[in-house]
């Protein structure tokens, strides 16, 4: 009888202990992590002369801007780099028009 009782009491132990290091996990894993603006730097991407952004989506490596030059509404796709910013690439939609 004394052995089922230390059982018990070991069980409870083992079981709050693993509810304890599962909520801490959790946390960890929910917690939002700041970013360190430390190390930013001001990166200048030129849009063509009397242009307007009208669209722009990301993914995990590029941000897409959708572009459209107010003197003949003819619209492009500019494509940059996050890693570094540098590579920056331009599709011409033809026919599109805004």
């Amino acid at each position: 009888m004394k052995a089922l009782k230390l059982l018990v009491i070991g069980m409870g132990i083992l079981i709050l202990f693993g509810t304890t290091g599962l909520g801490i996990l959790l946390y960890k894993k929910l917690e939002v992590s700041t970013i360190d603006t430390s190390e930013a730097k001001e990166t200048v991407v030129l849009l063509p002369e009397e242009s307007h952004i009208l669209e722009m989506q990301t993914s995990d490596k590029k941000i897409f801007l959708r572009v459209s030059e107010k003197t003949d509404g003819q619209q492009s796709i500019i494509i940059i780099d996050q890693s570094n910013f540098s590579d920056v690439k331009r599709i011409f939609l033809k026919g599109l028009k805004h």
